[in-house]
């Protein structure tokens, strides 16, 4: 769409059209210099417009380097890119409350446990579990989410387990363990997020997930299910997250 026929839908009373002309600008490469040309047009409507297209090009610039920062930063945890990806698709949401949730897990004071067998107890009598069901709806995924309802699906769990790990001094490993997602300590203990049992596994048994491998499969499971819930708006960002770290991992 050329510069004068978004401008003239842009300036136009019809909020539908306004929105499709929104869309378009949005996705091009010079958003910033419409932007900056006409931020202080004479039309209201106009400049109604370049304003809020203005508002969400700066919130998706922040939310693109708030991604990159956590996926990239080798200093920041998968904890960390839970939380960032739960409040870019859930705005209401912000890392101090996901954290926050947290504390229901903890006793007070925490004490570091002595072996893997001591800390699956304590996974186990939180109640957090795995839900056995067909299809996961895109909440079981968000971590705020799975520690509110106590369950979810397994990264979601496995996100929110390691987390606890890390902080009862028993680091935790993401990964594949016989095709099923699974946690393992540096002696190669293994944890199953459906029933928290202990099993060792040889090390050709169990596939590590580096942090950047573990976001490809977790937003992709996730677009799934936003596929699934048909929510559009979700899926896009999704994919756009997906994108991302697909380019990054190249």
């Amino acid at each position: 769409m050329e510069n004068n026929e978004i401008i003239e839908q842009l300036s136009s009373d019809d909020e539908i059209l306004a929105s499709l002309a929104m869309k378009d600008l949005l996705a091009r490469q010079d958003v910033e210099d419409v932007v900056a040309a006409y931020m202080d047009a004479p039309n209201p409507n106009l400049r109604r417009h370049i304003h809020q297209i203005a508002t969400i090009n700066e919130r998706r610039l922040k939310v693109n380097g708030d991604f990159k920062e956590a996926l990239l930063d080798d200093r920041r945890s998968f904890w960390d890119l839970a939380v960032t990806i739960n409040c870019i698709l859930d705005h209401q949401t912000t890392p101090m409350q996901i954290n926050g949730i947290m504390e229901r897990y903890l006793p007070h004071p925490v004490e570091v446990v002595k072996s893997i067998t001591a800390f699956a107890k304590i996974l186990s009598d939180t109640g957090l579990h795995t839900e056995n069901v067909p299809q996961h709806y895109l909440t079981d995924f968000l971590v705020n989410d799975v520690m509110l309802n106590n369950c979810g699906d397994e990264c979601g769990v496995a996100l929110v387990a390691q987390r606890l790990g890390a902080i009862y001094g028993w680091p935790l490993i993401i990964g594949f363990y016989r095709n099923a997602l699974a946690l393992r300590d540096r002696m190669f203990n293994v944890l199953l997020p459906n029933e928290w049992g202990v099993t060792h596994a040889l090390t050709k048994e169990f596939l590590p997930l580096d942090k950047h491998s573990f976001a490809i499969y977790y937003l992709g499971q996730m677009r799934n299910a936003a596929t699934i819930d048909q929510l559009p708006l979700l899926i896009a960002r999704l994919s756009y997250l997906l994108h991302t770290s697909i380019i990054l991992k190249r």
